[in-house]
């Protein structure tokens, strides 16, 4: 199972691909980002859930804005 978090939105606009650069005026909501209190109950859903299925194929996927920007998020989870 595969399990995509969304971290983030905030965005350093610094990725040699992106584009978003030149469209983005509205920053209001950059800085809004997975709480601890979140992560934690995402933890738990994980764990229960992957008690609860016979794969032994898991993995985490960090997606958002820039999910480098909250390393102490991606820390948590670890």
């Amino acid at each position: 199972m595969e399990y995509i978090i969304f971290l983030t939105y905030g965005c350093n606009l610094r990725c040699s691909y992106c584009f978003a650069s030149n469209v983005v005026f509205d920053r209001k909501s950059s800085h809004c980002c997975i709480s601890k209190e979140q992560a934690i109950k995402t933890i738990e859903f994980i764990r229960k859930d992957i008690t609860k299925r016979a794969s032994t194929e898991n993995s985490i996927v960090f997606f958002g804005g820039e999910p480098t920007l909250v390393p102490e998020i991606i820390d948590f989870f670890l």
